[in-house]
């Protein structure tokens, strides 16, 4: 995760150097200084570093007062960027492992199975998630018969589609796991998610009759028990939404998918 982290980081700061690097071709000579002349500001051109107050631009040469700005701006974030990316770089040389994860690795196959390691890596970790056992909802045998492209059978053609995309990205989901809210009050979220990269849990409620005031009732009632117990729209909840006049956007879905999952 933190190898991942670091390797994004890395891309960012790279990005940072080279456009610092760009800016920085032809810059302008000296340095800007700015001054309060009561309520005004006034800039003056420093071209030798002993010359503490410079000489006065007048506001007719507003773009050689931002060039100089530019020109410290870019000085400041090409040497800001340079310093953390050395940084990282021995880091990741040094670590170009999760070494927390390595140390069950290393131990080799015959130890492996005699002790539970602290942390395993994110397929592992998935993997397990996906494994254990869950309480859910059940489906009458009397309902109206779904079943995704696993073969799991949902309670709608909405619920298909989603579970189809939360396979083909790769997202591990329960269908209407149990959830126990404060109280005892128990609810099934129609899909319980694992953010493998972030080792946490989204839930996804798919809320298909919005044009039934009735029904936006009890979206309204069910978003604010969830929020009485830390799960917020937003963060680690999110919602898909039709009408009778709106069909779910396989494209729209993929999309908050993406964003959330960091895909």
């Amino acid at each position: 995760m933190l190898y991942e982290e670091l390797r994004a980081r890395e891309v960012i700061l790279e990005e940072a150097v080279s456009l610092s690097e760009k800016k920085l071709k032809n810059p302008p000579e000296g340095k800007l200084r700015a001054a309060m002349r009561g309520n005004q500001i006034q800039y003056y051109l420093r071209k030798n570093p002993s010359d503490i107050n410079g000489t006065y631009i007048p506001k007719s040469e507003e773009k050689k007062i931002v060039k100089l700005a530019e020109k410290e701006y870019y000085e400041r974030l090409g040497t800001h960027a340079k310093a953390e990316l050395k940084l990282i770089r021995m880091y990741l040389r040094r670590f170009s492992k999760d070494m927390l994860i390595y140390a069950h690795e290393k131990l080799g196959k015959g130890k492996q199975g005699l002790v539970t390691p602290f942390c395993v890596d994110d397929e592992t970790y998935a993997k397990e998630w996906e494994q254990r056992d869950y309480i859910s909802k059940g489906i009458e045998e009397c309902d109206q018969e779904f079943y995704t492209g696993k073969g799991e059978r949902v309670r709608s053609k909405s619920e298909i589609i989603i579970a189809d995309r939360l396979a083909a990205l790769g997202i591990p989901y329960r269908y209407e796991e149990l959830l126990v809210l404060d109280g005892g009050y128990e609810v099934y979220p129609d899909f319980t998610l694992l953010d493998v990269k972030k080792r946490r849990v989204i839930y996804l409620e798919h809320f298909g009759m919005m044009d039934n005031p009735e029904y936006v009732d009890g979206f309204m009632w069910k978003i604010s028990h969830y929020a009485q117990n830390g799960i917020f729209l937003g963060q680690n909840l999110i919602a898909t939404f039709e009408q009778s006049s709106k069909a779910l956007s396989t494209r729209e879905l993929d999309g908050l998918l993406k964003a959330v999952f960091e895909l």
